[in-house]
């Protein structure tokens, strides 16, 4: 099964390489990428939804979803499953840093979805933006060569889970 998953990550990351690559979307999905860096973008909208009066309880589980994401993405799945990059199996040469840590699953996936789960379930106006941006985070991430399919499709399930795990435990 896991060998099936291996060769679906293959070809969908050759499908990007031999296909969509330009100058252009480099230049794009490294700035997407960025914005992503260390949750920032997602720091920055928890940090300004706190400081608003009428969105303090939304910036408060949007901050505490991108703490249980990175606890158990960052701190425990990575160093448990320690997969290495695309970069780092193919030897392929990378457009920005080599990052440092393992592979599975994609933080700066987990960290997006965490957020949209949060502005969804609070049912932000922001939602669609915020979705619009961590799939366009998600899909940087495999573009650049950092991360397979299957490490962000389960950053978008860890970041999912997180914000339900925050949602519920601030309601009750």
């Amino acid at each position: 099964m896991i060998d099936y998953f291996k060769k679906i990550d293959m070809k969908f990351s050759k499908y990007i390489n031999e296909n969509l690559r330009s100058y252009l979307l480099d230049k794009i999905m490294r700035i997407i990428t960025r914005l992503g860096d260390l949750g920032f973008v997602w720091i920055i909208i928890g940090t300004i939804c706190i400081l608003k009066k009428t969105y303090k309880v939304e910036g408060n589980m949007i901050l505490s979803a991108l703490v249980v994401s990175t606890i158990l993405g960052e701190g425990i799945i990575k160093h448990t499953v320690k997969r290495e990059r695309p970069s780092a199996v193919e030897e392929e040469e990378l457009i920005i840093s080599k990052p440092k840590t393992y592979s599975f699953p994609s933080g700066h996936t987990a960290s997006s979805f965490a957020v949209v789960g949060i502005l969804i379930a609070t049912g932000s106006r922001l939602k669609i933006y915020a979705l619009i941006l961590a799939i366009l985070i998600a899909f940087s991430r495999i573009y650049l060569n950092v991360h397979y399919l299957s490490d962000v499709l389960s950053g978008v399930l860890l970041g999912l889970i997180c914000s339900s795990i925050v949602f519920c435990y601030i309601q009750l």
